[in-house]
């Protein structure tokens, strides 16, 4: 049988229903759980972010309780004052510092106004800066000076708004701290700054000075108008007599102690104590004179004066001086016045040090320049001598032949009168020439330190300083269109004198040539000498013989003080032209020689120079005798000489007396041609040589030829002869000396003489 399929399906179709309801169920039940789920997590989640909110919010609380409690911290213990205020100028708030200054406690501060703790002025100052800072917007900085107790508080006030959370201001901050230590430190540092700044433009004016007169007129002037002071004075100490002397008043003081009498250069008594203190090395303020002791001080109070200050003026640990300061006014000076007069007077010690060695320096320093001109000027004339003796040696040189072959062609005659009188002119002037040479050798030729002492006649230093200067006396002047005499009065049989004749003789060419610069548009110049007979003391003392040389010019004259210093070294009133050395040589030399020198001069009167020298008791005349030539017998004769025309002329003159001669241009050539003669039949005789020459020089010659044969006889002519002889510097193996130029009387003489020597 078939199934009923029907009734089946519509089992199946229930089944089917009844399946699908449970999954439904089954599904809203799942979805409730997951969704009961979702929202218990949620709830976590929800707690959780409130919890973590929580403690956020308990964590910025307790970081603005900290904060707070920080700002408060810092608001109460703040040494600077602190307060708000509203709108009105109601305090709302005060820090601990302003109670601590106030000196009440806050609670009787809150809710008051400016005008209720201050005076009007200063509650009226704060409440006009508090409308500027709302009117503003703006923070604003301000000092305020405030009245407390007795002290006035000076303070750097900073005000700004306080705004709401609109921008609008609700009340007024202020910040002040006490600056008045600082303001006082200021003010101290302006006066300092100030004294200083004086103390720089005093210390610069006294730089620009040296002399002390100005450099202690120009502190006081500064001290009476910029410090200010009614007073002011220096004083300078002797300690070596214990005497304080007023140097220096200030232009004001003058007037206001003049009536007191006193004035510059009183002597200060020591007999009060501040000025004995100070002389000690101490600074001292006398507050009032009215107590003080001692003349000086009283009559500083007469004048006005009731405080002082005192400061010692120390150089070099030693005490020179006081600067004084004083005022009108009882005790007006403060300490930092006291401080800059203090450091004022050691500036003025300092620079009054410097001054003196200044002027010692300038001294010593002119001294050094007049020093340095007068040996610049020796240093010239020793060239000068140098050249002249020098272009003496080559001018002998050269007119030495002309002066023996002048006196040949004379002696040998056969002229008519006409070249006769030519050849005499020539001669003369050869002579002039030589005796020219021989004057300017004479007055180039330096000087020993120590000249040997001689017998000296004057007359003839007179004639030979005359011949000197003749260019200076005649030509120069003669050349400005001028005239200046001189005469020669000089005394028969002289009486002979001890001395050096040449120190004698530049004394007496220095006193010709301060006559001749006396008299620029010239005049007379004298020169007398004199044999004085007087007695010194009275007709019972013996009587003294003296030897008067006298210099009379008809110049300017000097003035008396000009005559007073003359003879100081260096004073000289010519200017530039003059060393001021001309005199003193003049007096040394005086005093060398035990004489006594008198100088009588008046402006406009002329000058007159007289040296008194002590005799020897012997006469003597001046005019030496004629020279006579002596003619020598035949000789056979080398003569040595590096200039070929003396050799030709010597020759010349040798052979016309009868002599043999052998020339030769060299000293080694000279040496060669006598030990050739010496073995030769014609042996030398006799050698002239001269001394300058290259290679072997003359007195190498010389001691060649002793060597060889000491009868030989050895005569050296030299332009350096007259010298040689006078610094007995003549060599050991020379038989006699012959200047050139020589004349044929000077050479036959000594030829003459070394023969009979022989």
């Amino acid at each position: 049988m078939e199934p009923d399929t029907k009734s089946q399906g519509a089992k199946a179709s229930g089944s089917g229903k009844g399946v699908k309801l449970e999954q439904a169920l089954s599904v809203t039940s799942s979805d409730s759980q997951a969704t009961q789920a979702r929202i218990d997590a949620e709830v976590r989640q929800r707690t959780a972010a409130i919890e973590r909110e929580l403690a956020d919010a308990r964590e910025q609380l307790a970081a603005q309780q900290a904060t707070l409690s920080l700002l408060t911290s810092v608001i109460e213990n703040s040494p600077a004052v602190i307060d708000v205020k509203d709108l009105d100028g109601r305090y709302l708030m005060v820090n601990r510092q302003y109670e601590k200054i106030m000196g009440v406690r806050r609670e009787a501060l809150l809710g008051k106004t400016d005008h209720d703790l201050f005076a009007s002025v200063d509650a009226a100052r704060f409440r006009e800066v508090d409308r500027r800072v709302l009117a503003s917007g703006q923070p604003i900085e301000t000092e305020e000076v405030v009245s407390q107790g007795n002290r006035l508080k000076t303070y750097l006030a900073l005000k700004c708004p306080l705004l709401d959370q609109q921008g609008k201001p609700y009340a007024i901050c202020g910040i002040s701290t006490d600056i008045s230590a600082r303001k006082l430190a200021e003010r101290q540092v302006q006066v300092q700054l100030g004294s200083m700044d004086l103390l720089h433009r005093i210390t610069r004016a006294i730089a620009e000075r040296q002399d002390l007169r100005s450099i202690f007129g120009t502190v006081l002037s500064t001290l009476e108008e910029q410090l200010p002071a009614d007073f002011a004075a220096v004083c300078l100490y002797d300690a070596s007599l214990q005497t304080l002397t007023l140097s220096r008043l200030g232009l004001r003081s003058h007037e206001r102690v003049a009536a007191a009498r006193i004035v510059e250069g009183m002597m200060v008594p020591v007999d009060s104590r501040c000025v004995a203190r100070s002389l000690r090395g101490e600074m001292v303020y006398e507050v009032g004179l009215s107590d003080a002791t001692g003349s000086f001080l009283q009559q500083l109070r007469m004048s006005g004066i009731e405080s002082l200050v005192t400061a010692p003026l120390i150089a070099e640990s030693t005490i020179f001086g006081l600067l004084i300061a004083g005022r009108a006014q009882r005790g007006s000076f403060a300490g930092n016045e006291c401080d800059f007069l203090r450091h004022l007077s050691e500036h003025i010690a300092l620079a009054t040090h410097q001054s003196q060695l200044y002027t010692v320096l300038q001294q010593a320093y002119d001294e050094l320049g007049k020093s340095q001109k007068a040996m610049l000027q020796q240093e010239r004339l020793r060239a000068l001598g140098q050249m002249a003796s020098g272009v003496a040696h080559d001018i002998n040189n050269a007119i030495s032949p002309v002066t023996l072959y002048t006196g040949s062609l004379l002696e040998r005659g056969g002229f008519d009168d006409a070249a006769r009188a030519a050849l005499l002119i020539i001669q003369q002037s050869i002579g002039d020439v030589a005796k020219t040479v021989a004057r300017m050798r004479e007055f180039s030729r330096p000087r020993e330190a120590q000249s040997p002492l001689a017998r000296i006649n004057l007359n003839d230093l007179v004639l030979q300083v005359i011949d000197i200067t003749r260019v200076r006396w005649r030509d120069q002047p003669q050349a400005s269109g001028h005239v200046i005499t001189v005469y020669a009065d000089l005394a028969a049989d002289l009486p002979v004198i001890l001395g050096a004749d040449s120190e004698i003789r530049d004394a007496l060419v220095n006193l010709v040539f301060n006559a001749i610069d006396a008299m620029p548009q010239g005049g007379a110049l004298t020169i007398r000498t004199a044999c004085v007979i007087d007695t010194p003391g009275g007709r019972k003392h013996r009587a003294r013989e003296t030897v008067m040389l006298e210099v009379t010019d008809t110049g300017a004259g000097m003035t008396e003080e000009a005559r007073s210093r003359c003879l100081e070294p260096f004073f000289s009133t010519k200017g530039e032209r003059g060393t001021g050395l001309g005199l003193p040589m003049v007096y040394g030399m005086v005093q060398r020689h035990n004489a006594e020198l008198d100088i009588d001069s008046a402006p406009g009167q002329g000058t007159k120079v007289t040296v008194r020298f002590s005799t020897l008791g012997i006469k003597t005349k001046s005019t030496p005798a004629p020279a006579h030539s002596r003619r020598p017998g035949p000789m056979r004769i080398l003569v040595v000489d590096d200039d070929p025309l003396i050799i030709d002329a010597m020759e010349a003159a040798l052979i016309a007396d009868g002599h043999s001669v052998v020339t030769a241009s060299g000293g080694q050539q000279a040496i060669d041609l006598f030990s050739a003669a010496l073995s030769g039949t014609e042996p030398i005789q006799a050698v002239i040589t001269d001394l300058g020459m290259p290679h072997v020089d003359g007195r190498q010659v010389a001691a060649a030829i002793k060597a060889a044969d000491m009868s030989v006889r050895v005569i050296m002519l030299t332009g350096w002869g007259q010298q040689l002889q006078e610094d007995n510097d003549v060599p050991k193996h020379v038989d006699r000396v012959l200047n050139k130029p020589p004349t044929l009387v000077d050479l036959r003489n000594a030829l003459a003489g070394v023969t009979v020597a022989v």
